[in-house]
């Protein structure tokens, strides 16, 4: 039996409800990425020198206990008193991540960054930071 013009049209119509069924399982997956990826991705970037512990929320707006360590093998390590909220907008034309450490500084502390063709420009905004010098001795110091 020979193909009819309806058989192609019902192929086209399944490829393309398939191709928009993945595009919107993708799009969600991004737009509700568990915070635990973005600590795997933190300590994984700084050999386990800075840990995001008990991620809770998403990639995009979350908290989490903030624990410098000596890294890997090392059983030095500080935590941050209380959770540090953070929240990252991707909006044009410059990225930016906004951290709340309530222990640490009244304002929170804003990081935007300005992409480059060779590199990135990295600006912090001007908050009062102070952090405490024993949480320095989680990194072996």
């Amino acid at each position: 039996m020979k193909p009819t013009r309806d058989d192609h049209v019902t192929r086209a119509g399944w490829g393309a409800m398939a191709c928009g069924a993945l595009l919107g399982v993708l799009g969600a997956l991004v737009a509700w990425a568990p915070a635990h990826w973005l600590a795997a991705a933190l300590a994984h970037g700084s050999a386990g020198h800075v840990l995001l512990d008990d991620a809770r929320g998403t990639v995009w707006s979350g908290s989490a206990r903030l624990l410098l360590t000596g890294g890997p093998g090392s059983t030095d390590r500080a935590a941050l008193p209380g959770r540090v909220d953070w929240q990252i907008t991707l909006a044009p034309p410059q990225p930016r991540l906004q951290l709340h450490l309530p222990c640490c500084a009244a304002q929170p502390l804003a990081v935007t960054v300005t992409p480059g063709v060779a590199s990135a420009r990295l600006q912090l905004g001007a908050s009062a930071l102070q952090l405490p010098a024993a949480w320095l001795s989680g990194l072996g110091t």
